[in-house]
């Protein structure tokens, strides 16, 4: 936890980075600030664009609402939301898809930034500073993920596992 305050802090200083977080076989079901789905993403510093006016639950929205968000960043969870964000021309109009900052979820026993709101967040934390502040990463990622899985989950990971994660 102590690494996302500091990753966070360095956020504050420099300028908070802003993400999408959708879930969904199409990525539209978009996770709201103060929202458990999206809670690594901000406490690592991240600002969330999706404003809980509409419920503090998940909320179906449509690319037109969408392209007036400034989504720097997309994180998805299911495969299919991956595939359509990156390979459907509506979406290549937001700047994180023509800036190549989507993201995949990985989901390697657990998602690791999504439910269960478990120990799975922990590296999650790591996984999401890669991704959003790559320039406050004082941590290798992978090697973390092979320690906290050996750790916590007494598995070791296989290599198509770290390639998942390394998405």
């Amino acid at each position: 936890v102590s690494y996302a305050n500091s990753v966070a802090k360095k956020a504050e200083q420099s300028g908070k980075k802003n993400f999408y977080y959708g879930i969904g076989y199409d990525g539209l079901n978009a996770i709201p600030t103060g929202n458990f789905h999206s809670e690594v993403l901000e406490t690592i510093g991240g600002n969330n664009v999706v404003d809980t006016t509409i419920s503090s639950g998940n909320n179906q929205i449509n690319l037109e609402e969408l392209y007036k968000l400034p989504v720097d960043n997309i994180f998805v969870l299911e495969e299919s939301a991956y595939n359509a964000v990156v390979n459907n021309k509506e979406w290549s109009y937001l700047p994180a898809v023509k800036s190549g900052n989507v993201y995949k979820v990985p989901y390697v026993l657990f998602p690791l930034i999504d439910g269960p709101p478990a120990v799975n967040r922990i590296i999650g934390i790591y996984y999401t500073v890669s991704k959003l502040y790559p320039e406050f990463a004082s941590e290798n990622y992978i090697e973390k993920a092979k320690e906290f899985y050996s750790l916590f989950y007494r598995h070791e990971l296989t290599e198509s596992e770290i390639k998942e994660l390394s998405r």
